[in-house]
């Protein structure tokens, strides 16, 4: 904030620094710079996680994650290109990882044969099958039914 003088009256204008000398002043360690650099490019950071992940717990930590990896790479930031855009690059990154540690954790086992996915349940689940089925099967192989494991992971 800097005083101006209008006349006979004196103001209070905001003068708000240039990204720049926001970056230069938090690479030197000043926290308040930071935050300004926080508060000015939470939106792009949310609406690019919200965007790739919905709205759902994990939005939050990618968000936080995605300022903290900022914060701790600033000495390597280069300034080609704004903070805005380095940020949604980095918060894009967390996303897809978040992306595909669900899409491991979400794995699904399917029985032999059938193309489509099961509804994925939250315990292991035995299931009776037709001995002719011979995938995962405990039990004789002779006559009869047997039970067959299938494994659901979520």
């Amino acid at each position: 904030m800097s005083n101006r003088v209008n006349g006979s009256k004196s103001e209070i204008v905001e003068v708000k620094p240039n990204e720049q000398e926001l970056v230069r002043k938090a690479q030197n360690g000043d926290k308040n710079a930071f935050k300004e650099l926080v508060k000015q490019n939470e939106h792009r950071v949310a609406a690019a996680v919200i965007g790739m992940l919905g709205n759902c717990p994990e939005t939050d930590d990618v968000g936080q994650e995605t300022f903290i990896k900022f914060y701790k790479s600033l000495d390597k930031f280069r300034g080609e290109s704004s903070v805005g855009t380095y940020l949604t690059r980095i918060a894009i990154n967390l996303s897809l990882n978040e992306l595909k540690r669900r899409k491991r954790r979400n794995a699904h086992f399917f029985p032999k044969g059938k193309k489509k996915w099961k509804r994925p349940l939250t315990k292991m689940t035995q299931i009776k099958k037709k001995s002719s089925e011979k995938s995962f099967t405990q039990g004789s192989k002779g006559s009869g039914p047997s039970t067959e494991l299938l494994l659901y992971c979520v």
